[in-house]
């Protein structure tokens, strides 16, 4: 899983790549700088259709400050193609006069034109772009350098110009659209990245993807909320300046319907008179909080539910400035995909930081635990001891005496284990590596354990005589994990039965690796279905009498399992009651190109129970 920066920073790397890239087309700029020069005006334009809201677009402007200042904004189509219908038309080109466009409603006022034939700021002279009789642009000529009105000579060549031409134009606003198109895919893609890097919390990742959004969609500002720990944040356009309190008081507007919005899956957007969403939610929330971003300066809103299922963890929400374009139907719905992945994340990174605290939480319990009960045991076994010398005598003083000593030995093995699942379930506490031979392992547990199982009427037999039995391994570990599995056999193995532990090799093909098997079979009480299925969980035991019977802490085989999983193997459970019981524990023992076994620290497979 890759890193990301626990206080997300829009400068870092993470972000350079995601942040769009401004529309300074070199091939409509170019073009525009070949129509100025050619028919000999100051300012030129090109138009494009944006057909999912119906309104034209400047995307290239050549001429003046006050003139590129119209780059982005965005003129009605309706009313595009109605001063296009009162236009004088020449093949491709369209000339209204401004007193056509005050009359016919486009102006209001006029000042007088300065002599007859002499050019007016409010004319309007166009050449109109098709894709087979669909309007895809406009190219747009302003402020003639000799004054005057367009003659017909000028606007044949104009014409001509755009005949020649027109197939650029068209092919960079397939571009664009393309652009775009990939722009969306890469936010989502970024977002499906991120939510997979490491972050502090899943606060820091909601606003790294926050980010995200906002440069791919051209927000100014950006907003979320978690629900869960009240948390909110915002994220902004370095010249954007948002007052403290606004947080809160946007956020108690917005957070009534989010939750609608999240039951409906619908997301609610709001700019001007254009509103997109469930009507129910959109038109009393447009009333609700226009107002309010009409006065902070950014009167285009976003709102995007996040939530897992039917569960709504927060919201995010993003505000354009006034001049800005507004949102497409395409982004609009890829914004609402990116949330609905983003909202899955953040519920899964906050069951993540749950886990997290719940195993602190149990780590520092049981080490407090085992602290508080260390003197305790020392204490009771020391007395016991002593006690043991003064009732020398008396034979019920000294059944007293043992039955304590037990105690303290129970009470003893509780505190070990206690300690040792502590140890192997936390994944921060390295383990120390290092070659081990497991058949040395094996060896020395059945000496330590052969004597138990003599007493107990129980055969031990062992087959450790592999010959290359390498792992690489915490040795400590290996020996708890052996002594635990040896030590159950014997205890649930009842006089005139066997306990046989083996060694073999075991092929793990998915793992590209060879196995060691070390099997501890017994002929013992066995386990039921039942218990199967809880046999790894911490400080259970069997609800068999005859099981129960038998002293325990129901923390042997989870402290086996752990181990295990520590060291990348698997095991494998089989029993049946009355039967016995076989442990298989599989280690891989990776294989160099040269056939040979080499060394490796923790590749492999899930524990299994089988």
């Amino acid at each position: 899983m890759p890193d990301a920066p626990s206080s997300p920073d829009p400068s870092s790397p993470w972000f350079a790549r995601l942040r769009p890239v401004v529309d300074d087309d070199t091939v409509l700029d170019s073009l525009l700088g070949d129509v100025t020069a050619r028919l000999g005006f100051g300012t030129a334009a090109v138009l494009l259709l944006r057909e999912d809201i119906e309104e034209m677009e400047y995307v290239a402007v050549r001429g003046s400050g006050q003139a590129r200042s119209r780059l982005g904004r965005h003129v009605s189509l309706e009313r595009v193609l109605a001063q296009l219908a009162e236009s004088d038309m020449l093949g491709m080109v369209r000339y209204l006069p401004a007193e056509r466009r005050v009359a016919g409603g486009f102006l209001q006022g006029l000042v007088p034109r300065a002599a007859p034939g002499a050019w007016h700021p409010d004319d309007l002279l166009v050449a109109v772009v098709k894709d087979e009789d669909r309007l895809r642009g406009l190219i747009l000529l302003d402020e003639p350098r000799n004054r005057a009105v367009p003659s017909d000579a000028l606007q044949a060549t104009f014409h001509d110009w755009t005949r020649d031409h027109a197939p650029l134009v068209l092919a960079a606003d397939s571009r664009r659209r393309l652009d775009h198109e990939v722009r969306l895919s890469r936010m989502s893609a970024d977002v499906l990245r991120l939510s997979n890097a490491r972050f502090g919390s899943s606060a820091d990742l909601l606003q790294a993807c926050l980010e995200v959004l906002r440069l791919a969609l051209d927000g100014a500002v950006a907003w979320s909320h978690l629900l869960t720990d009240d948390t909110w944040r915002r994220v902004t356009d370095e010249d954007v300046v948002v007052p403290d309190g606004v947080n809160r008081d946007f956020g108690r507007l917005l957070l009534p319907a989010v939750e609608r919005l999240l039951e409906l899956e619908a997301t609610a957007v709001f700019a001007g008179d254009r509103l997109a969403g469930p009507r129910e939610v959109v038109e009393p929330l447009a009333a609700l909080v226009g107002p309010w971003l009409e006065q902070e300066g950014h009167p285009q809103l976003m709102v995007l539910p996040l939530g897992a299922g039917t569960e709504l963890l927060g919201f995010a929400a993003l505000a354009k400035r006034a001049e800005a374009p507004q949102w497409t139907d395409l982004e609009i719905a890829a914004a609402h995909q990116v949330a609905g992945d983003l909202g899955v994340a953040v519920r899964n990174r906050q069951y993540e930081e749950q886990r997290t605290a719940m195993s602190e939480l149990k780590r520092t319990f049981v080490a407090t635990l085992v602290h508080e009960l260390k003197n305790p045991v020392t204490s009771i076994k020391a007395h016991s001891e002593l006690l043991g010398s003064l009732v020398a005598g008396s034979e019920s003083g000294l059944r007293s005496v043992r039955a304590l000593q037990r105690a303290g030995d129970q009470f003893e093995r509780t505190v070990r284990d206690l300690l040792l699942f502590a140890r192997y379930d936390d994944a921060s506490v390295a383990l120390d590596l290092a070659p081990v031979r497991l058949g040395e392992v094996l060896a020395e547990s059945v000496e330590l354990f052969v004597a138990e199982a003599e007493s107990q009427g129980v055969s031990l037999v062992a087959d450790v005589s592999l010959g290359e039995d390498v792992v690489e391994a915490d040795r400590t570990a290996m020996e708890r994990l052996v002594n635990n599995l040896v030590g159950n056999a014997v205890k649930y193995t009842d006089a005139g039965g066997v306990v046989s532990v083996v060694l073999r090799e075991s092929d793990q093909g998915d793992w590209s690796t060879r196995g060691l098997a070390l099997e501890v079979a017994d002929t013992g009480i066995g386990i039921s279905e039942d218990d199967l299925a809880h046999l790894f969980r911490e400080f259970y035991r069997s609800s068999d009498p005859s099981a129960r019977s038998r002293p325990g802490t129901g923390l042997g085989l989870a402290v086996v399992q752990r181990i295990v999983q520590r060291h990348g193997g698997q095991i494998e459970v089989a029993s049946e009651v009355g039967h016995g019981t076989t442990v298989t524990v599989l280690l891989p023992v990776p294989v160099s190109d040269g056939g040979s076994p080499e060394l490796s620290g923790g590749a492999g497979g899930p524990a299994a129970i089988a």
